[in-house]
């Protein structure tokens, strides 16, 4: 194992990866010693995208616990991910690559998740993650068009077998319940945020502004 990181080696082959240059998608897949660093940067991402959450937020603050639960989710996710992805290329895809070296190539090229500090740019990051993926599929496990194509269909659908798993556990756990959001029925609501807030009964809507005044409004009724 590599006792002394150095740093900015590490972020450099990161970052050749995420410009998709298959030496170093080689030189890193090859270096069990970047197997601790490949983690370093998942992890890594998972913390900057819990800071952005809570500094950034795109829509409404959740609660801190839920933030810490969804990063740790994310790094969770990332990590089997990566290997689901690769057991499946290798095991009905013909793939010729190791489990290990496609983690290391992956999670490297992952360095681009830290995007995740500006919630904004989060989706770019996605995007791009997606896109290191296939060129690591074809780099590493030398799968053809169709094969790359074929792994991410299966991939995502277990992934989304998974989700919808995971889905009923985390209702039940309360983890996305907006607290500054009350839901009574379908014609009352209440949100409550730094802006200003909404409160609607019935056809009444009141809106509150960042400077304490309020604003009513009557709907009319729909017959």
């Amino acid at each position: 194992m590599q006792n002394n990181i150095n740093w900015k080696k590490e972020i450099q082959d990161a970052w050749d990866i995420a410009l998709l240059k298959k030496s170093t998608m080689n030189h890193v897949a090859k270096d069990k010693n970047k197997t601790t660093f490949a983690y370093y940067i998942i992890i890594i991402g998972g913390i900057l995208g819990l800071i952005g959450n809570r500094v950034y937020p795109t829509y409404f603050k959740l609660p801190l616990a839920t933030d810490l639960y969804m990063a740790i989710i994310q790094i969770v996710m990332a990590i089997v991910g990566i290997y689901l992805t690769s057991y499946i290329a290798k095991n009905y895809f013909n793939g010729k690559g190791n489990h290990h070296e496609f983690f290391r190539v992956a999670a490297y090229g992952m360095i681009v998740a830290w995007l995740g500090l500006m919630p904004q740019l989060s989706v770019i990051g996605s995007l791009w993650e997606f896109v290191i993926m296939i060129v690591a599929l074809k780099t590493i496990h030398k799968l053809s068009s169709s094969n790359i194509v074929w792994t991410v269909i299966v991939t995502l659908i277990v992934g989304i077998i998974i989700t919808g798993i995971l889905s009923p556990i985390y209702k039940k756990m309360g983890l996305f319940k907006n607290p500054n959001y009350t839901n009574v029925n379908s014609k009352e609501f209440k949100m409550n945020s730094k802006n200003g807030a909404v409160e609607m009964k019935g056809n009444k809507m009141k809106i509150t502004t960042p400077d304490g005044k309020s604003i009513e409004y009557t709907m009319p009724e729909v017959k």
